[in-house]
């Protein structure tokens, strides 16, 4: 059994073990007392004050060790205890990003002026929406801006992008798709050939409070690239994007900010308590959390057209976009691709983190 001088020591080495440093401590007492005091009752009052002081003693000491611990980027055991050191510069590549390449779509020409709908002016319009999802090789291929299909009351077709909300993943060098018109077997087709990036979007909704304020963690698979916040202040209106912060130190109290933290599979979200406070967050908050594969490099020439696919999606509106909804029913439709998809990179590891 220890001895009251040796006591200390051994606490220090059982930290982390609370019943063991109980244990030893009422081994201390009978070595002390010469076996004349001996606790065999564990209803005993001293009993309890024991476990309560152990376990206090023991909680102190991990948190000193962990506090210690975060002041030194050597010592950083985790992502978590880097967020302490890292710079802005600490950033810069340290997540992953995705590979690029483009997918050709077909619709029947009679088909789009079937079913596009009324925009005005005796002109109606059929839009693929923003974040639709392109699929092949079980990986998912993402737009980031909107196409409009217009048809002139003459009866001729136009193409455009949508670019009335830049995306900050993605800056377009033209205006204007690449499309064309061709014919297969007498059928006529608009050719769009999209350009897309490897990357998942996975929108995740929350419903706000001020009194209890916003934390809350989403795991995710793949690996992290990009996550992109949207408010709206009322039910009825629209998102509007806000800015994200990866650390808590440094935000602007007057432009809404959410503060980010990427833990392995895992993403922090904190909204802080000041924009509650001064209404500039108020009822919904959406987070767009962006994840890819990183670097690729093979081709998709090989891939049979049963193999590609295509979900129409626009996480900015709750209901279907009513431009949208008819490639729900499109009878006359191909997508396929003979690209390669290239690019990417992956992002910095816990370690080269650490080293940085």
């Amino acid at each position: 059994m220890a001895t009251s001088t040796q006591l200390a020591q051994k606490v220090a080495e059982l930290r982390a073990n609370p019943i063991a440093i109980k244990r030893m401590l009422l081994g201390t007492l009978e070595n002390l007392t010469d076996n004349e005091v001996i606790i065999i009752d564990p209803t005993n009052p001293f009993v309890f004050l024991m476990e309560a002081s152990v376990s206090m003693a023991s909680a102190t000491m991990l948190d000193g060790e962990a506090l210690t611990r975060q002041q030194y980027p050597s010592l950083a055991q985790t992502e978590n205890d880097l967020y302490y050191h890292m710079s802005d510069a600490d950033y810069l590549n340290r997540f992953y990003s995705p590979a690029r390449t483009t997918f050709t779509v077909l619709l029947s020409l009679d088909e789009i002026k079937s079913k596009a709908v009324d925009m005005g002016n005796d002109m109606r319009k059929l839009t693929i929406p923003k974040h639709t999802e392109f699929l092949a090789a079980d990986m998912t291929f993402t737009m980031q801006y909107p196409i409009d299909i217009i048809v002139m009351p003459s009866g001729a077709v136009n193409v455009r992008y949508d670019t009335s909300m830049p995306s900050p993943l993605y800056l377009l060098t033209s205006t204007t798709p690449d499309w064309g018109i061709g014919s297969i077997r007498g059928t006529k087709f608009l050719r769009l050939t999209i350009p897309v990036q490897q990357m998942l979007i996975s929108s995740q909704m929350a419903q706000l409070n001020n009194l209890t304020g916003f934390s809350r963690s989403f795991t995710f698979s793949d690996k992290f690239y990009y996550a992109r916040a949207f408010t709206k202040n009322a039910i009825d209106s629209d998102w509007k994007e806000i800015a994200t912060t990866h650390t808590e130190q440094v935000y602007d109290q007057t432009t809404p900010t959410v503060a980010l933290k990427v833990l392995d599979q895992e993403l922090s979200v904190h909204v802080p308590q000041i924009y509650f406070n001064n209404g500039l967050i108020k009822d919904s908050l959406r987070i767009d959390i962006y994840t890819t594969k990183g670097a690729l490099d093979f081709s998709l020439t090989n891939y049979t057209y049963t193999s590609f696919g295509a979900r129409w999606l626009d996480h900015d509106y709750s209901t279907d976009n009513e431009f949208s909804k008819a490639l729900q029913t499109f009878a006359g439709i191909a997508i396929f691709s003979e690209s390669t998809v290239t690019g990417g990179s992956n992002g910095v590891s816990f370690t080269e983190l650490r080293d940085r």
